[in-house]
């Protein structure tokens, strides 16, 4: 019986950290830090950026789980009883206390760009989810993200401009895209941010104008490399198969196809990772 439970629990932990979504960030930063040449400190990044993500999704989940509870998202660990809210927080409080200190191995500049970007993320959490501001943080700790990079590198700099403004236009744009596919639990529990104030319509057309510019701008920063160049015509087909069920009122496969399209963002950022070297 404690075995069950023991195990239980830890599979409630890994479920609320949105393992997904931890992972996918983690590898992203990993990667950037290679491209712009952190060579033996990039693993340090990605312990960093994997318990940041950690303390995001179980904060996350800490947060709603009253919520979960009344829209009956059965999923989520804290409606099954594998987890309880009190154990997410503590476990989200110490893995940022870790994460931030990690961070300090990288530069200072740097430990404080990511300290800023994984506060932004626990206000959203905390804070400004169910508001019209509900854009904000996705927008500061995404933008933040290549900056976190380059100023742990030696010599220390800023990124390029475009590669900043189409993380931060990949980051709204993210914001945008996922929550239309919970547009009936937000019904259900009153979470009104400002994507679910426009309405999922309005909601798709401007996660496919932010992927859209943001895959525009790091191709830019790519200099049009022969890589960049396959996923800017993949991207472009991909956007036009988008528009075209998004006007033909096809909304479920036009999300399906709109979270593609956020994914070739995320290749052509890592393509365009060379930029981020002085």
């Amino acid at each position: 019986m404690v075995r069950n439970t023991i195990k239980t629990r830890i599979i409630g932990f890994a479920l609320a950290t949105h393992l997904g979504p931890t992972l996918a960030v983690s590898t992203i930063a990993t990667t950037l830090g290679l491209q712009a040449g952190l060579g033996p400190m990039a693993p340090v990044l990605f312990v960093v950026a994997f318990t940041g993500q950690c303390s995001v999704g179980w904060s996350n989940d800490a947060a709603d789980a009253g919520l979960d509870a009344l829209a009956k998202r059965v999923e989520k660990p804290t409606v099954q009883g594998a987890v309880s809210p009190t154990q997410l927080w503590y476990a989200a409080s110490i893995a940022a206390v870790i994460s931030i200190g990690l961070s300090w191995l990288l530069t200072w500049q740097s430990a404080l760009l990511y300290g800023v970007a994984l506060g932004s993320a626990w206000i959203y959490n905390l804070a400004l989810k169910a508001t019209w501001a509900s854009f904000v943080p996705y927008a500061v700790s995404f933008g933040l993200l290549p900056a976190i990079v380059t100023v742990a590198g030696s010599p220390s700099h800023w990124p390029p401009r475009s590669v900043m403004l189409g993380a931060v236009l990949l980051g709204v744009g993210a914001h945008f895209i996922n929550t239309l596919k919970d547009v009936s639990h937000d019904h259900t529990t009153g979470v009104r941010g400002l994507p679910q104030m426009m309405g999922p319509g309005l909601s798709l057309w401007v996660g496919v104008a932010c992927t859209a510019m943001s895959l525009s701008l790091f191709f830019l920063a790519a200099h049009a490399s022969s890589w960049a160049l396959m996923v800017m015509i993949a991207g472009a087909l991909g956007l036009v198969a988008v528009v075209t069920t998004a006007l033909l009122k096809a909304h479920h496969w036009a999300w399906r196809l709109i979270i593609g399209e956020a994914l070739l963002c995320v290749v052509m950022m890592v393509v365009s990772g060379t930029a981020l070297r002085h």
